[in-house]
This record gives C-alpha cells, sequence and structure tokens, in this order.
C-alpha cells in the first residue's frame, strides 16, 4: 500500500527544481505528465494545485495548513504554475503550456485580479493583488508564449504562437531598449516583422506549427538565408541569427503547399544536416489548439509598412 507521503505530488518543488536545471530532460518530462494528470484526477480549474493529493485535515497543526484544500495544502499558487509552465514552454511543450497559460488567464480574468492564491473551486484567496504571481506569469508569458529573453550579450526571439497571429512591443525601463515584433501565421507561411534597437545579437527561433511537415523557403528582407532546423520536446524549430541593430527586418517562411505535403513520405526538416533533437519527444499530453484574439497594437505603429 502506497503511504500517503509517496502519494504526494508537490508542484512547487518540482517546478523549481526544473528552473534550478536539477531535472534531466526524462525528470521533466515526468513531471509534466504528471502535473496534467493530477489536475485532471482531482478536477482542478488550473494546473497551479500546489499539492495533490492534499494531507487530510489536522495532519498539520498550523491554522493555515490544517485543512485539505486550503492554501498550500492543496490550494492553487500561480507563482508556482506559471514556473511550470515556463518550464514546459523551455523543454518544447508549448501546446499544453499554452492551454495551461490560457487557463489561469480566464480565471484571473473572471476575478478582475491576480491574486495571492485560489481554493479548489477557483475562489480568490488571500492577497487580491500578488505581485509574487503576477512575476512570474509576466515571464510565463512574456518569456515562454512571445519568447522574448532579453540579456546583456545576446537577444533570442521564440515566438510559440504557431498557428496563432499575435504581436507585442516591450521597453527595458533601465536600458531604454525597446523590442518589438508582429507574428502573422498563415496556412502555409509565418511572417515576423522585427523591430528592435537592443545592441546584442539576436537569435530568431520560429516555432513551426503542427500541421507543417517541411520548409520550402526561408528569406530575411526578401533574401534567402541559411538557417538550422531542430526539434525540443514536441516543437520543431528554425533558428535565424541576425546582426545586432540590423533594423526593422521581415522573416518569412514557407512551408511546402498542402498537396505537396501529402505527398512526402520524409518530412523536410529530417533533409537540413544541422537538423538535431534537443530532449526526448516522448510525452504525450494531449494539447488543445489555442487562439489568440485581439491582439495589442505596437504603440500605433505598423511594422509591416517599415519594410
Amino acid at each position: 500500500m502506497i503511504s500517503m507521503k509517496m502519494r504526494c505530488f508537490p508542484w512547487g518543488g518540482n517546478a523549481v527544481a526544473i528552473e534550478a536545471g536539477m531535472a534531466d530532460p526524462a525528470m521533466a518530462e515526468r513531471i509534466f505528465a504528471t502535473a496534467r494528470l493530477r489536475q485532471v484526477e482531482y478536477a482542478m480549474p488550473t494546473i497551479s494545485g500546489v499539492l495533490l493529493p492534499p494531507y487530510v485535515d489536522d495532519v498539520y497543526c498550523h491554522s493555515a495548513v490544517n485543512r485539505a484544500w486550503h492554501y498550500q495544502n492543496g490550494g492553487q499558487w500561480d507563482w508556482f504554475g506559471a514556473r511550470l509552465i515556463l518550464a514546459m514552454y523551455e523543454a518544447g511543450y508549448s501546446d499544453a503550456a499554452t492551454v495551461a497559460l490560457r487557463q489561469i488567464a480566464e480565471r484571473n480574468a473572471a476575478h478582475f485580479g491576480i491574486s495571492e492564491w485560489h481554493d479548489r473551486a477557483g475562489h480568490p484567496q488571500g492577497s487580491p493583488w500578488y505581485s509574487g504571481s503576477a512575476g512570474v506569469l509576466g515571464r510565463a508569458l512574456v518569456e515562454g508564449y512571445f519568447g522574448i529573453v532579453s540579456e546583456f550579450a545576446a537577444l533570442t526571439i521564440r515566438p510559440r504562437l504557431k498557428e496563432a497571429s499575435g504581436r507585442i512591443a516591450l521597453r527595458e525601463p533601465v536600458t531604454g531598449r525597446r523590442i518589438a515584433y508582429d507574428y502573422r501565421a498563415e496556412a502555409e507561411r509565418l511572417r515576423l516583422w522585427l523591430d528592435t534597437d537592443h545592441p546584442a545579437p539576436v537569435s530568431v527561433v520560429l516555432t513551426l506549427p503542427k500541421g507543417w511537415s517541411g520548409v520550402r523557403t526561408v528569406t530575411v528582407n526578401g533574401r534567402p538565408v541559411a538557417h538550422q532546423a531542430g526539434q525540443t520536446g514536441e516543437d520543431r524549430w528554425l533558428r535565424i541569427r541576425l546582426l545586432p541593430r540590423t533594423g526593422p527586418v521581415r522573416i518569412e517562411v514557407n512551408a511546402f503547399p498542402a498537396d505537396q505535403r501529402t505527398s512526402r513520405t520524409t518530412p523536410a526538416l529530417t533533409r537540413h544536416p544541422s537538423f538535431a533533437k534537443e530532449g526526448n519527444p516522448e510525452i504525450r499530453l494531449s494539447p488543445e489548439k489555442t487562439i489568440m484574439r485581439n491582439p495589442p497594437r505596437l504603440e500605433g505603429r505598423d511594422l509591416s509598412r517599415k519594410i
């Protein structure tokens, strides 16, 4: 018989372990899969349940955790859930991560705030404006979904929108640097208008839609460019490297037409000599399709007109 302690799945500790680099790819996959299964098993509205199953009443003496499904004994904490979502994005499970992020966003929007924690039914508890959750949810959105990671010596633009379209514009208050892009997805074409004054080299990594079996052309400002292709987890991607301060650029990736894709027996991505897998794609999370509605405007600017 499995003891209660062995049965419990502590979300927070596992999320932080992945964040700290303590979990190898296989271990991270098991954590993601277990988190999804426990969410379904215990009918949690989001992936943020911190301890499932919770300890029964009166196991702990402290009044904050001596009841099941209360506070950190089975409550929902986006402070930890968002860390797990960001880890899922980085490990190549963007479909499942986007579903989980949308669930949290919809719940928070319904209650007009970002609370400290939520009970099992999703009702807000504790502080109504919890900066800890806001910070990591912001990272999951900006670094995970929109894929912008700005560092001193490098800038990575890794949109994980796939079939959705969206825009984002950021400004770093300390440096004054600006980063903005407009991503447009069509059935057989991806377009990215990028504008940034970041002084470091730029790595643009486009996560390919699931329906694509191969890539026909990759261009920057209308000219063919060299690129690297690979796969991380379930996500297939293309990487393009740009020089610092290259100004506004238009990147376009075209897939093979649908009739050619269905007749191809070998996906085009496998033909690239640089094709390299990063991680193990064995996990199956059964993600749902997500569509971004009414994307924000880039401060009144239309990047497509600059090219």
